[in-house]
């Protein structure tokens, strides 16, 4: 199955990268249907009241990557050290 290679590489790499904050919206673009996957597929069986709430964990990660995507990264990222550098060089 090609998706269980996609879902290990981009929870991988997307959260190395979220984590350090290089390429974060397209990071947290790739980890966003993975996730969406996780809510609608996997846990929707399982409902809301269940002993390990991964479900409300899942759409609480979902909710701060639609964040992520929309606003970018922050101060201390990698993303605003290089865009720093360019200006400066510009």
């Amino acid at each position: 199955y090609w998706y269980f290679s996609y879902i290990t590489i981009s929870h991988l790499l997307g959260g190395l990268c979220l984590a350090i904050g290089l390429l974060t919206r397209f990071a947290a673009l790739l980890q966003i249907p993975v996730l969406i996957g996780a809510v609608l597929v996997v846990h929707l069986e399982q409902g809301f009241m269940t002993a390990g709430q991964s479900l409300e964990l899942d759409v609480l990660v979902l909710v701060l990557l639609g964040i992520y995507f929309l606003f970018g990264s922050g101060i201390l990222s990698v993303d605003n050290y290089i865009a720093s550098k360019k200006s400066a060089v510009a």
